[in-house]
This record gives C-alpha cells, sequence and structure tokens, in this order.
C-alpha cells in the first residue's frame, strides 16, 4: 500500500567548494531536490541530507547565506537540515546512511529505517573527481 511513510529521500553533494568554486551548483540542487521532496509530502524525517554546507557563507557567494539554482530562482539553502555535514559527508557514511547503521542513529544521526515494501530515491550530485 502506498503512504509516504513507506518512502524515502536520501540526498547527497558530493562535492564541496575547496575544490572549485564552480561546485556550488552541486549542492544547490541538492537543496532544491530536498524542497521538492517536502513540497510533495514526504517529512522530514525520511528525508537524509548530506552536504558539506560551505557554500551560502563562502567568501566567493555574492549573496551571503543564500543559495540559488536557477536564474532569477529564490533561494533554496533555508531550511535544510544539515544531517550530515562538512567530513561527515564521505563514503563510509552514505553507505552507512543506505544500510540503517544503528551506530550512526545511536550517535543521533539520520538513517534509512526501510523495510521490505519501502521505496528509497537516492539523489547523489558530484562529477567524480576524487
Amino acid at each position: 500500500m502506498f503512504t509516504l511513510l513507506n518512502r524515502w529521500v536520501v540526498l547527497c553533494a558530493g562535492s564541496t567548494t575547496n575544490a572549485s568554486w564552480i561546485n556550488y551548483g552541486d549542492q544547490g540542487d541538492v537543496y532544491r531536490a530536498y524542497h521538492l521532496a517536502r513540497d510533495n509530502g514526504i517529512p522530514d524525517d525520511h528525508i537524509i541530507v548530506m552536504h558539506y554546507d560551505d557554500v551560502a557563507y563562502n567568501k566567493k557567494n555574492p549573496t551571503p547565506g543564500i543559495v540559488i539554482n536557477e536564474i532569477n530562482g529564490t533561494d533554496v539553502y533555508h531550511g535544510v537540515p544539515k544531517d550530515y555535514t562538512g567530513d561527515d559527508v564521505n563514503p563510509i557514511n552514505f553507505m552507512a546512511v543506505l544500510r540503517g547503521d544503528r551506530t550512526l542513529e545511536r550517535n543521533h544521526k539520520k538513517v534509512v529505517k526501510s523495510g521490505p515494501n519501502d521505496h528509497i530515491f537516492v539523489y547523489f550530485n558530484d562529477h567524480g573527481g576524487h
């Protein structure tokens, strides 16, 4: 039976602006995807967001505290959870989130807690530079 409670969303921006300012878009797209999931009824406890969180207040950002991911668009940064940021955005944690790792959960981190009838949408935005 379809319910929003058997839907999970995992969003990951795998790049940091330390490598290049052009990676701004990777995080901006993940922020937009978060808002789309929320706007379509997915509850926050079923959305996990992984992002370096180094765009909004980066010295190169012409609009500090705001991230816009389309021409004439609006801010997509505000309201996005900081489930995994900085060095916590890594392959080990990404796979652990998908597996529903209880160690992460005991450390108050969100993980997928899916069952046999659940569906998981994964959006991983990066370009494979590492």
